[in-house]
C-alpha cells in the first residue's frame, strides 16, 4: 500500500497485522423487533502488556469515540468498554459470553475489536518466515492479540484469540435470533503492500495476511464463496479486502489525515464515526442504511489510503443493504450532522526532497496553495534531473522526465481536482460504481464483483455504474497520465433514463498507477445532454472522448452544475499495478 499512515503491524516477532473492525447485520431472519435493546461491546488494544507487542495511538480513542457516539446519538442500552490492560483474553470472552446471556432474539448486538491480529501466513507477504505465534494458527482461521498475549511465549497460541476455537462457536449463537453488526478495523493479507512515507518517516500499517484459497473461521477481509459463508444472519463491512493492508492514522500524522474530532483513529474507523454522525446519510432521508455507511465508508477510505472496505453478507440477494444500522428506522434524536472537512478549492501540493527549486514555480499556477501539511499533490525529486508527483494518499501518479514536466503534471492536476471535488450539497439519492473482473468459469465468461480497488496490468475488467432510481449517467475517467476521457453516454441508448448500465471490455494496460472515476447521474434528462455522445469513425463506431483544455473542462462542469437540483455524484479512486 502507498500511503502515508500509520499501520497496525508490528508485533516485533513479525506476527505484525493489525486489527480492527467488520460490522455485521442480521438479514436472514429480517429486521429485529423495533423494540429490541442496542448492547456494544467495544474492545480496543493499544497498550499491550508485554514489549513483544508494538503498541497503538489508535484504539483506545476509537472505542472512547465509538462508545460516546453510540450512548449519544444512537439510544444503545448497553455498551460494554474493554480498552488497554482490560481486555484480556479472560475479559474479551467473558465479555462475550455476558452478550449471550443477557441478549434476547431480536435484540441489536455491536461486537468492535481494534489492536492487534495474526494468522498463519502473517510475515509470508514480505518473504519472511511466518512468525512463532503465526505458526500456531491452522490454515483457514486467525487470532486477535488480546492485551495480555506474548507472542514469543511458549504457551501465546493459548492466550490468543483464535476465531474458529473461540470466536466462531460464539458469534455462531450470537447468529441464530439477534442483529449482530461486528467491526474489524484491519487488514488480514498484504501480498500488495507498498509502503511510502513523505520526508523519510515510515508509516505502520495494520496488516495480517489471510490465505486466499480457504474459507475464514471468523472475520476475515477476504471475500467469502456464499455456498461457504459461514452465518445466517450476518452482514460483515471489512476495512480492506484481499491483499490489502488498512491504516491508521497516528498523532504525528493527524495535520495530514485531519479525523473527525482531532484524534487518532484507524482510517475506516474515523470513516465509520463521520458515518454515525450523520454524514453517511447520502440521500438525506434522515436514515442511514447499511448500503449507505458501507458506500459511505469505502468511498472515504479508498480516497485517502489504499483499502477498499468489503460487504460481506450470506447470499440471496441484496436485501441487507437497505437495513437501517442498528434496525434504528429514525435515529431519535437524529445523528448530529457532522459532514468530512470539504474538499480545498486549492490544489494542496507539498514538495519534498529535491523539488524545493519548483517552489517558486508550483506557487504561481492559479488555483495551487503550496503547503507544509496536509496535501492533495505531492512532488518530489526521483531519477537524476526527474521528479515524481504522487496523489495525497501516497499513489503514484507520474514520473516527470524534467521540471517542465512536473509542473506541467501540477497545472494539470489543478484541473482533475476540480473535477473529482464536485459535488451537490443538496444530493438527495445515492449513484454507485463497481469494477467487475471478467473471468472464465465452465467455458464461458462471467463478470465477478471485485473485492478490492486495486487492477492488474493486462486484466479484463467491466465496469457497472447504477443509481437508486431511474437516471441520466455521465461518467468520465482519469488516467494514471491524468487524461481525462468522457465514457458515458457512449451511445443513444445512453441518453435515456436507467437504473444501471455497463462498461464491458476494459483492459488495463500500462504504465500502472492511480487512476479516478467520476459519476454523475441525473433525475431529469438534461438539456443539451445529446451533445455529450462522442463522434463516430468512418466504420460508424463511436470515439472516445477527450477532455484536453481548461475550456472544454469549464463547459462539462458548467453542463453539470446546470443540474444540480436533482443529480447525484460518486467518485473512485482504482490502483493499477504489474502482477
Amino acid at each position: 500500500m502507498r500511503g502515508a499512515g500509520a499501520g497496525r503491524g508490528g508485533v516485533r516477532v513479525r506476527a505484525g497485522v493489525a486489527l480492527a473492525v467488520v460490522l455485521g447485520v442480521g438479514v436472514g431472519a429480517g429486521p429485529a423487533s423495533a423494540q429490541g435493546r442496542r448492547h456494544a461491546l467495544l474492545v480496543g488494544v493499544g497498550d499491550y502488556v508485554h514489549d513483544s507487542v508494538n503498541d497503538l495511538q489508535g484504539p483506545p480513542h476509537d472505542v472512547r469515540s465509538l462508545e460516546l457516539a453510540l450512548r449519544r446519538d444512537w439510544g444503545f442500552d448497553q455498551v460494554t468498554p474493554l480498552v488497554d490492560h482490560e481486555a484480556t483474553r479472560a475479559a474479551i470472552l467473558g465479555a462475550l459470553d455476558n452478550l449471550i446471556r443477557d441478549t434476547r432474539a431480536g435484540d441489536h448486538v455491536f461486537l468492535y475489536f481494534s489492536g492487534h491480529g495474526t494468522s498463519s501466513s502473517a510475515g509470508r507477504d514480505r518473504g519472511k518466515a511466518p512468525s512463532p505465534l503465526a505458526r500456531t494458527l491452522d490454515p483457514g482461521t486467525g487470532g486477535l492479540l488480546p492485551a495480555d498475549v506474548d507472542p514469543v511465549s511458549p504457551d501465546a497460541g493459548d492466550v490468543l484469540l483464535v476465531g474458529r476455537r473461540d470466536l466462531r462457536p460464539r458469534l455462531a449463537r450470537l447468529d441464530r435470533d439477534r442483529d449482530v453488526f461486528v467491526v474489524f478495523d484491519a487488514c488480514y493479507s498484504g501480498n500488495t503492500v507498498r509502503q511510502w512515507a513523505p520526508g523519510g518517516r515510515a508509516p505502520a500499517i495494520k496488516h495480517y495476511s489471510w490465505p486466499g484459497t480457504v474459507a475464514p473461521a471468523f472475520g476475515s477481509a477476504t471475500r467469502v464463496a456464499d455456498d461457504r459463508y459461514p452465518y445466517d444472519n450476518l452482514v460483515y463491512l471489512s476495512a480492506s479486502a484481499e491483499h490489502e493492508a488498512a491504516w491508521d492514522t497516528p498523532q504525528y500524522l493527524l495535520e495530514k489525515y485531519p479525523t473527525l474530532d482531532g484524534r487518532p483513529h484507524g482510517a475506516l474507523t474515523d470513516a465509520l464515526l463521520r458515518a454515525l454522525a450523520g454524514a453517511g446519510d447520502t440521500d438525506r432521508n434522515g436514515e442511514l442504511t447499511l448500503g449507505e455507511l458501507h458506500r459511505y465508508v469505502r468511498e472515504k477510505t479508498e480516497q485517502q489510503r489504499q483499502q477498499t472496505p468489503q460487504l460481506l453478507h450470506p447470499p440471496g440477494g441484496n436485501a441487507a443493504l437497505d437495513e437501517p444500522v442498528f434496525g434504528v428506522e429514525r435515529a431519535a434524536p437524529p445523528p448530529v450532522e457532522t459532514p468530512p472537512p470539504p474538499a480545498s478549492p486549492l490544489l494542496r501540493v507539498g514538495l519534498g526532497a529535491g523539488a524545493e527549486a519548483l517552489r517558486a514555480r508550483i506557487a504561481a499556477i492559479d488555483g495551487v496553495s503550496v503547503v507544509t501539511g496536509a496535501f492533495d499533490l505531492y512532488v518530489e525529486a526521483g531519477a537524476p534531473g526527474a521528479f515524481t508527483v504522487r496523489h495525497g494518499s501516497g499513489d503514484l501518479l507520474a514520473t516527470a522526465r524534467d521540471a517542465d514536466a512536473a509542473v506541467g503534471r501540477v497545472e494539470w492536476q489543478v484541473l482533475v481536482h476540480e473535477l473529482l471535488g464536485e459535488s451537490f450539497p443538496g444530493q438527495d439519492f445515492n449513484a454507485e460504481l463497481e469494477v467487475l473482473s471478467v473471468e472464465g468459469r465452465d467455458g464461458r465468461r462471467q463478470a465477478v464483483a471485485r473485492t478490492n480497488a486495486e487492477l492488474f496490468v493486462g486484466g479484463d475488467y467491466e465496469m457497472r455504474y447504477a443509481a437508486d432510481a431511474p437516471a441520466h449517467f455521465l461518467l468520465v475517467t482519469v488516467d494514471v497520465r491524468g487524461a481525462m476521457r468522457l465514457l458515458v453516454p457512449w451511445t443513444e441508448r445512453d441518453l435515456d433514463a436507467l437504473r444501471e448500465g455497463r462498461i464491458p471490455d476494459l483492459l488495463v494496460s500500462r504504465p500502472a498507477g492511480t487512476e479516478f472515476v467520476k459519476l454523475f447521474a441525473f433525475r431529469d434528462r438534461p438539456a443539451g445532454f445529446e451533445a455529450w455522445l462522442p463522434e463516430r469513425g468512418a466504420d460508424g463506431r463511436p470515439l472516445v472522448r477527450t477532455i484536453e483544455s481548461r475550456r472544454e473542462l469549464d463547459a462539462l462542469l458548467r453542463f453539470v452544475r446546470a443540474q444540480a437540483g436533482g443529480a447525484a455524484e460518486t467518485v473512485r479512486k482504482f490502483v493499477t499495478a504489474v502482477r
